[in-house]
């Protein structure tokens, strides 16, 4: 999707809140950023982008975006509300950094030929920094998890997230189960 870029005097976004700065020129490139590096920037992101001014809201056509010039992105709505409460919300930017930083993982191991290239340093499936990452993701979901309890308030009974989320995995399994079977 193409927006315009307009470029006003004396409009550009302020990056600086607090004791802290914040240069998007300076970082790291994606496909390089660790599970945690990505949820810190995504903090830090948020936070500086809790005061967006109206102003630096562009519309074309029914859509209303902000370019934030992290890496590229660009924050887009059906409202102003909308783009003002997405540029500000850490759980938005960890989404669009996790998949961004996963795309261009993809795409530096295929234009290096990482994976399924010839030589020594090649490796076959996926590369190891690819296969590093999904465990470090799977470690940090677990690690999350285990600190969320769930309680009903009718019985009092406590469930932990993460044994709610190992019996849905398993049900899963038995249903697929049963399916083949029945297929069979």
């Amino acid at each position: 999707m193409d927006f315009p870029q307009e470029s006003h005097p004396g409009e550009s976004l302020d990056y600086s809140f607090g004791f802290l700065s914040f240069d998007p020129s300076r970082l790291p490139p994606l496909h390089m950023l660790s599970v945690k590096q990505t949820l810190e920037l995504s903090m830090r992101i948020s936070g500086c982008f809790q005061d967006v001014r109206p102003s630096s809201i562009k519309a074309k056509g029914s859509m209303f975006f902000l370019d934030s010039n992290v890496y590229g992105i660009l924050v887009l709505g059906k409202s102003i509300g909308s783009v003002i409460s997405k540029a500000g919300c850490r759980k938005y930017w960890r989404k669009i950094l996790e998949k961004r930083a996963d795309l261009a993982r993809l795409d530096f191991e295929a234009r290096n030929r990482v994976v399924g290239g010839i030589g020594e340093s090649a490796q076959i499936y996926a590369s190891d920094v690819s296969v590093e990452r999904i465990r470090e993701k799977a470690e940090f979901l677990q690690k999350y998890l285990e600190g969320k309890v769930l309680l009903n308030n009718n019985t009092g009974e406590r469930f932990s997230m993460l044994d709610l989320a190992s019996a849905s995995a398993r049900n899963r399994f038995y249903e697929l189960y049963w399916v083949v079977k029945n297929f069979e």
